[in-house]
């Protein structure tokens, strides 16, 4: 087998089936809720066993009989999850029994002529770990009886998938992370700005759910994709609304795992809808972005909505846009429109070029020179003067730099900036954070 085999996780809802997803890949990618029709996406992860790589899918709650629109989107990413898949992994609850959902997908498998896996999943306790042999009663063998919270009887299910799975060639997980030099883009703000929408129209494809309805996204989704003979990780985030007071506790945890996917990534693409005026929710999502040190790309959205547009108007409309987010004007702007696939590999060329900014490296002794011209210029107030003695570069992506002083507590936030801006002025750093240490010496 000389493609990476693929497992789909598949099931009706609430058996299990992203916190399973989760144990295998030991990160956190899916959510976990206690409410039917969580996952509505396909995610995937790669995982390693006994130096195999497997690439793991888990998908929506199979569901025949909703009319839904966002449910019927779901229900044909199952579908194609279901399709490309070399293993299917049948996950029923031990505790609820068999009903009536899991006798239809049992069917479904059988139709399939796929390889499979029954799993009997939340057996928690010896009693639930009995019960699970009721399954046996679908016809699909044996189940491999685990509790994905605990962990318990995972690691057999892993070595049983690879008994599935034959002449998977040999891969070094090691080697694998090493060599993968992929740019990492999270796509943020707030719901219904055509986040979903973009990440199909770089794709091509209807990859992820879209519909008009807020929060349809509700996990953060990580799509590898190639452009230009480089790896990209998009990621799908749900919205993130101002009023989060009213929100259901499901949207609560969707935001925070949002914002996690900040610390994960290389570039935030903040997503705006250009017909609608910018609110302090948008000015706060990218103060969340500029404090994360990352990359940062504003994206204008829905440029096919604008009316009466002539040459001048993206002039216009992105000098707004600069006065508007005036703290971050080193961040590229962009006007798209997704519907029409206008400028969406303009996202991820302007991306590559960031990725060589947030690795460029200033001599040391360029940078002493740079600091000297600009003290000369425009010294620190000399009531409270910080009385600063070096500048050097110690790290690259994000850029950070160290300012060396007497008095640490009088480097005033304005004189840093004033800082920052000399060094942008001089090497540029364009679309990416910057970020400063202080050490005080004597």
């Amino acid at each position: 087998m000389s493609k990476t085999p693929k497992v789909a996780i598949i099931g009706r809802e609430n058996v299990g089936k992203s916190t399973l997803f989760n144990r295998l890949t030991e990160e956190q990618l899916a959510l976990v809720a206690d409410y039917e029709g969580t996952t509505r996406d396909r995610n995937i992860a790669p995982i390693f066993w006994q130096g195999k790589k497997i690439e793991l899918i888990d998908t929506a709650g199979y569901d025949i009989k909703s009319k839904e629109t966002v449910k019927t989107q779901a229900l044909k990413q199952f579908e194609k999850a279901v399709k490309e898949a070399d293993l299917l992994l049948f996950v029923v609850d031990t505790q609820s029994g068999i009903v009536p959902e899991d006798r239809r997908l049992a069917k479904l498998i059988h139709k399939l002529n796929k390889p499979y896996i029954l799993v009997a999943n939340k057996a928690d306790n010896a009693i639930l770990r009995n019960e699970a042999t009721k399954f046996e009663k679908l016809a699909l063998g044996k189940p491999s009886i685990i509790s994905s919270v605990s962990g318990s009887g995972t690691g057999d299910l892993l070595d049983l998938i690879l008994e599935k799975l034959p002449n998977i060639k040999d891969e070094d997980d090691d080697e694998y992370l090493k060599k993968e030099k992929s740019i990492r883009i999270s796509f943020l703000g707030q719901p219904n700005v055509g986040k979903s929408s973009l990440i199909n129209a770089i794709l091509n494809e209807d990859r992820v759910i879209t519909s008009d309805i807020a929060f349809t996204t509700r996990e953060p989704n990580k799509i590898p994709f190639s452009y230009k003979d480089q790896d990209f990780t998009l990621v799908d985030t749900a919205g993130i609304r101002k009023n989060l007071q009213r929100a259901t506790s499901l949207e609560h945890k969707s935001t925070e795992k949002s914002i996690e996917t900040l610390k994960h990534v290389d570039i935030i693409v903040l997503t705006l809808d250009v017909t609608k005026e910018i609110r302090k929710q948008d000015l706060h999502l990218a103060g969340l972005a500029d404090q994360a040190h990352k990359g940062l790309i504003i994206i204008l959205n829905k440029w096919d909505l604008v009316p009466d547009k002539d040459a001048s108007t993206i002039y216009e409309i992105k000098k707004q846009m600069k006065i508007w987010f005036k703290f971050i004007k080193w961040a590229p702007i962009i006007v798209t429109s997704a519907k029409k696939r206008t400028r969406v590999y303009n996202i991820l060329d302007t991306a590559i070029k960031i990725m060589q900014e947030r690795r460029k490296e200033i001599p040391n002794k360029d940078l002493d020179k740079l600091l000297k011209r600009v003290i000369k210029r425009n010294p620190p107030p000399y009531y409270k003067n910080p009385k600063i003695k070096g500048l050097e570069q110690v790290s690259i992506n994000p850029p950070t730099f160290l300012i060396m002083c007497k008095y640490k507590k009088w480097l005033q936030y304005s004189y840093l900036r004033y800082i920052e801006n000399q060094i942008r002025k001089q090497y540029g750093f364009v679309g990416t954070a910057i970020k400063f240490l202080k050490r005080e010496i004597k």
